[in-house]
Parts: structure tokens; C-alpha cells; sequence
């Protein structure tokens, strides 16, 4: 666990800007707030991305969720957490504009940063165009509260001025139960797995379309490649993960222990990269 840093000061918020917290992208960016740096009553989770290739800080479980969501669609090429809106005396004149209190750090009449939670780069498939979606995680219950939205407003405005939209994301018992799903498949591909090109078109060759029992699926796969059935376990989240098996996510796999494969005929990895 990292050292916890105190970011109540100016003073504390120049170094954190000189060590390179809030700034970079990809594997080089450093997320202004850490899982050490905040309270967080034992619902943050510290995640290797399997995009980025580096660790994701999420402050709760709802940020665990959305991060996993967001990782796993082949339009996210990166995710930024805990991204701060600087220049901070720019945000304060924004707030000041909207007639919001800006936030100050607990006891201390000092500034605080603000902070949006996700800013996601997106990439268009064919084009490659690149733009950007600024999210706000929250579970229902805070959106009852005034001061949270007022902090909303402001981060909704300070985003619509950079031309940036921004979403928030509630979320519901179905991306949960998929959050779930994802976080069961990819779990081998953020561990460093990675599989030959032969061995994964072998195992595409037995996966057939439509509905089965997860174990069906690794049986049929062990049986192609002669494998052992952790193995052939591995190799098919490993496709999922990739593209390469397209499935439905309306039901969850975890609960039903069923798959629907809709197509196997998707190249969505390029020599063992996952959804880039």
C-alpha cells in the first residue's frame, strides 16, 4: 500500500503537481487521489488494468464496478481516475460564478481539489477518432443529498466548457451482477495470461453458437486442444475477454452458470492484446 499523502495545504497540492499526480495518460498517469490518501471504509479496491498496465485506485465499490464496465468495452482505449479540475483558482471562479460553495478541505478554510471521478478517452473503431466522457459515480442515496449535487453542477459545467461531455452513472442490479461477470473473466488476462495464435484459434473452432453451461464450453474446449480443463477455463475467458467469442450479457454468468455465444468469428485481439 502506498503511503498516505496529505493534501490539505497549497503547499501540498504543488508537490503533489510536481510529483505528477492528476497529470499523464495511459500507464504514466497518476490519479490525484490514492486509496491511501482518503478514507474509505473498506469499500475501495486498488485494480490492475489490463488497458492501461498499470494500478487503478477506486474509492468505493460502485467505482470498482463502473471501472469494470468501462475497461471491458472495446471503445475505452484509457481511464482516468480521481482526475482533478485544475487550475484551482479557475474552478473557484467557476463556483463562484454558479453561486456554489467550493468545496474546502475538512477544518481548514483552504481549497479543496475537485475532483471528477472517471475521465475516459474513447476511440472510434474505424476512424480512430479520439474524444473524451467525464463520469460521475454515485449510489442513489447521494443524490438526496443538496451538497452532492451542487458539486455535480459544478463538475457538469466545468466539463461542458472544455466541450467534454459528462454522464453519471447510478448504475443498477444488472451492470452490477455484469461488473461481477467481468471482473471473474478478466481476472486471468490482468494476471499477465496470453495464449499462441494456433492454441486460440483451435479452441475458436470448437466454441459453437448458442446457449451452454459454462463447463460445456471448457469441456468442448479441453476435448479440442487436449488440455487440462483449467487450462481450456482459462483460454475461454480469455477469448471472451478479447472479442474473439462475442456473448449476451442480458443474463448473468455467475448466477445462471450459463453462456449465450452470439458469434466466434470476431478478431478482437491483435497477437494476445485485449480490446485495444
Amino acid at each position: 500500500m502506498a503511503r498516505a499523502r496529505k493534501l490539505d495545504s497549497l503547499e501540498a497540492y504543488r508537490r503533489a503537481l510536481k510529483q505528477g499526480y492528476g497529470l499523464g495518460e495511459g500507464a504514466s498517469y497518476l490519479p490525484w487521489l490514492r486509496v491511501s490518501d482518503v478514507p474509505t471504509r473498506g469499500t475501495a479496491a486498488i485494480v490492475r488494468g489490463f488497458k492501461t498496465h498499470r494500478d487503478h485506485y477506486l474509492l468505493s465499490q460502485q467505482e470498482k464496478y463502473f471501472f469494470l464496465l468501462a475497461e471491458f468495452s472495446p471503445r475505452v482505449v484509457d481511464i482516468r481516475e480521481q482526475f482533478p479540475l485544475l487550475p484551482l483558482d479557475l474552478a473557484g471562479q467557476l463556483a463562484h460564478v454558479l453561486r456554489i460553495k467550493y468545496p474546502e478541505v475538512p477544518g481548514k478554510q483552504i481549497p479543496n481539489v475537485q475532483t471528477t471521478d472517471f475521465l475516459l478517452t474513447l476511440e472510434e473503431p474505424h476512424s480512430r477518432r479520439r474524444s473524451y466522457l467525464a463520469v460521475a459515480v454515485k449510489v442513489a442515496e447521494d443524490l438526496a443529498k443538496p451538497r452532492t449535487l451542487e458539486k455535480l453542477e459544478l463538475e457538469r459545467v466545468w466539463w461542458e466548457l472544455l466541450d467534454v461531455p459528462f454522464q453519471l452513472f447510478v448504475g443498477n442490479d444488472q451492470t452490477r451482477k455484469q461488473a461481477i461477470d467481468i471482473e471473474w473473466l478478466t481476472a486471468g488476462v490482468r494476471a499477465g495470461d496470453s495464449f499462441a495464435d494456433h492454441i486460440l484459434d483451435a479452441a475458436l473452432a470448437a466454441v459453437r453458437l448458442g446457449t451452454f453451461p459454462v463447463g460445456a464450453l471448457v469441456e468442448d474446449i479441453a476435448g479440442e486442444l487436449g488440455a487440462d480443463p483449467d487450462l481450456a477455463d482459462q483460454i475461454l475467458k480469455y477469448l471472451i475477454v478479447c472479442g474473439d467469442i462475442v456473448i449476451d450479457w442480458s443474463a448473468p454468468i455467475l448466477e445462471t452458470h450459463f453462456i449465450t455465444v452470439t458469434s466466434n468469428l470476431a478478431k478482437g485481439c491483435v497477437h494476445g492484446t485485449a480490446h485495444q
